[in-house]
């Protein structure tokens, strides 16, 4: 990359990640708050939990592993439907050469709808959801579980450095956990770039086919190619997006009922 493209090769596309990860992250921490919320609403009204239940800081029962699970892949969905051409977008600039095809998101987003219309803006998006719900769902619950056991208190000097560490923890597990999942989304979306970009038909007819396509030609192993590279991005992005949440949530006070 550095001897073809130079050092802005690997910033490709990042015009197009920053404007897709900010309204991104924010639907996600967002929906997993208001979906937490609502759980804990709704099941306290249903008298669920036990009457000696542990209460969280917002004053109701706190949830089980499994309703944290579900808040998260809820969230996860919401969000990724939401943002989803953008992210298309971003891969599409992400993987272009030289060859300059698409001269930034918008036009990247319209030359997609000119050719294939909504359909084609959403395409790979079923196994995107697929593989965005469990991994988000596993990221929030690490994140939830491990705080309550380990971070101290916010005037706790260790504060920053514990949550940096326990962010990038929960990326980890919940990246080799879902992996898979991500490799195939990607080769969905991109798969139509033999259309949009040049010509010719899509490499892969779905998500079925293109799982098939992948295991007879590559084996197992092509379904976690690129797993190293992907930790290095992952880890250190978590660790800052879970950090910087949690400080953000101490310095305003936040309080979710008010």
């Amino acid at each position: 990359m550095y001897q073809t493209e130079g050092l802005r090769g690997f910033f490709k596309g990042n015009g197009a990640n920053v404007a897709r990860i900010a309204p991104y992250s924010a639907f996600q921490f967002l929906f997993f708050d208001i979906y937490k919320f609502g759980m804990q609403k709704g099941l306290s009204s249903t008298n669920y939990f036990p009457p000696n239940s542990k209460m969280d800081k917002n004053g109701y029962p706190a949830l089980s592993s499994y309703w944290t699970l579900a808040a998260g892949a809820l969230a996860g969905s919401t969000s990724t439907f939401m943002c989803y051409p953008l992210d298309l977008a971003r891969s599409f600039l992400t993987v272009q050469t030289n060859q300059k095809i698409y001269n930034g998101i918008l036009d990247c987003i319209r030359q997609i709808y000119r050719a294939e219309g909504l359909k084609g803006l959403y395409r790979g998006c079923i196994p995107t959801l697929c593989g965005i719900s469990p991994y988000i769902a596993l990221n929030f619950f690490f994140f939830d579980s491990l705080k309550k056991m380990y971070l101290p208190a916010p005037s706790d000097p260790r504060f920053t450095l514990v949550s940096l560490s326990l962010g990038a923890l929960s990326g980890m597990g919940a990246a080799l956990l879902t992996y898979p999942t991500d490799v195939i989304r990607r080769r969905v979306q991109l798969a139509g770039m033999g259309k949009n970009l040049v010509s010719g038909a899509p490499e892969f007819n779905g998500t079925i086919d293109c799982i098939r396509v992948m295991y007879r030609t590559q084996g197992i192993q092509s379904f976690f190619r690129g797993l190293v590279p992907c930790l290095f991005k992952v880890m250190p992005s978590m660790a800052i997006a879970f950090s910087i949440h949690e400080n953000l949530r101490n310095y305003f006070d936040f309080d979710f009922k008010k």
